[in-house]
């Protein structure tokens, strides 16, 4: 996911890259995985990211900071993320566009190396919608 750093301080690619690589040295201050190392499961470089501890994203002190691979930083957010997905889950419930499905029309796009699935439905405001799938 791309990183909106509109919500971050000006510096912050100064500050996390300090906090990856001076402070943590170029590895995982949780499980020890060093920067650019392969993945042997997914043949993937493995990239260092700097987390707040907290989720306070204007809490920049360096307590609060930490240097995450993927993995390790998908695990710290897990509850916030279950969190998103259930309440996001409530809010299509709520507004009606949950089960709304039954109108799609769907349609196969070729791309080069990708194919993409389209999805084009009504809300109940009979307003067509788009989404794309990977």
């Amino acid at each position: 996911m791309p990183v909106n750093y509109k919500l971050y301080p000006t510096n912050w690619k100064e500050i996390s890259r300090r906090i990856r690589f001076e402070r943590a040295k170029g590895f995982c201050e949780s499980c020890g995985v060093p920067h650019m190392a392969i993945n042997p499961y997914t043949s993937r470089r493995i990239v260092l990211a700097c987390i707040h501890l907290d989720g306070n994203r204007s809490n920049n002190k360096d307590k609060n900071l930490a240097a995450y691979c993927q993995r390790c930083h998908i695990l710290h957010d897990r509850r916030q993320h279950v969190y998103s997905r259930r309440y996001g889950r409530e809010v299509r419930y709520q507004t009606g566009t949950l089960f709304e499905m039954a109108k799609v029309k769907a349609k196969l796009i070729k791309r080069p190396r990708s194919f993409r699935f389209v999805s084009i439905f009504e809300n109940p405001q009979g307003i067509k919608q788009t989404a794309m799938f990977v």
